[in-house]
């Protein structure tokens, strides 16, 4: 559910946050690749691979913690829920959980999933060669195991010439799940950010020409719905009343439920309608 909600909400600024570096990537020549094994003897070697690809890890990281700014506020807010009750649900678990809680979101399933997947979140309709697509694996694999607060052990052996990298990084990494997901009056000062988004970039990035947002809200209204019922349950069991949040969540699936039946009762006869509900 909250996979759709980041994809409805933030898909204008992934794009432009992540779309200069992924096409940059898209255009290499040469091979990034740190595992010997995979190697060939026209390749440069580990070491000089490793620059180049630390390079490319500080170009996305430099994008994605400069633009704290233009992270859409209502993605902010369900990351300051999530914190939230993660915090207090595993309050004697180690400090690391109430970052990684966030940052599973925030990378794994939002930035990390749009750099493996560039195809699927619109940056481009042509799917990377092998050079690009093995450097977006590489840049993925590197920026997980930052935001799990990990640096690269056995199983990856061939990645550990990152581990000092990491480790910097860490604090950094910190500071800006902090300034993400804790409310503004008790996080850090953002660090610079960049440039406004024009009118006309703003307008060449909407979701109607990246995402079809009727099918993501109806799979949002879908979810929610099957949700709803269990929710009401927990608070009963609980015998605690219905919060104002689930008395509204029901008023707006409901609101929604009856669009939709209308929808399906317009569908016929009108060939846009039909084009639209077919989406779905």
């Amino acid at each position: 559910m909250v996979d759709h909600y980041f994809k409805l909400v933030g898909l204008p600024y992934l794009q432009k946050t992540l779309k200069g570096i992924i096409s940059q990537i898209y255009g290499l020549k040469k091979s990034c690749e740190m595992d010997p094994s995979r190697l060939t003897k026209q390749e440069e070697s580990v070491e000089k691979n490793s620059e180049v690809l630390l390079s490319l890890i500080e170009q996305v990281l430099k994008e994605i913690f400069s633009s704290i700014d233009y992270f859409p506020q209502k993605l902010k807010d369900v990351l300051q829920l999530i914190r939230k009750n993660c915090s207090e649900a595993f309050v004697e678990n180690d400090e690391t959980v109430q970052y990684t809680c966030v940052s599973c979101f925030v990378f794994l399933r939002y930035f990390v999933a749009a750099i493996l997947g560039p195809t699927l979140f619109g940056f481009t309709k042509e799917r990377p060669g092998s050079i690009a697509e093995r450097t977006l694996t590489l840049v993925a694999k590197t920026l997980q195991s930052l935001a799990n607060f990990c640096e690269f052990g056995v199983k990856e052996s061939f990645m550990k010439p990152l581990n000092p990298f990491l480790s910097v990084q860490m604090e950094n990494m910190k500071n800006y799940l902090n300034a993400l997901s804790l409310p503004p009056s008790s996080s850090p000062p953002p660090p610079p950010s960049l440039s406004p988004i024009s009118p006309k970039e703003e307008r060449e990035e909407t979701l109607q020409e990246k995402l079809n947002p009727l099918k993501e809200l109806a799979t949002l209204h879908r979810l929610l719905s099957d949700l709803l019922p269990n929710m009401e349950k927990i608070n009963t069991e609980r015998g605690e009343p219905a919060g104002e949040g689930l008395v509204q969540l029901r008023r707006v699936l409901e609101g929604l439920g009856k669009k939709v039946e209308e929808f399906k009762e317009r569908k016929e006869g009108d060939p846009l309608c039909v084009k639209q509900f077919e989406c779905l």
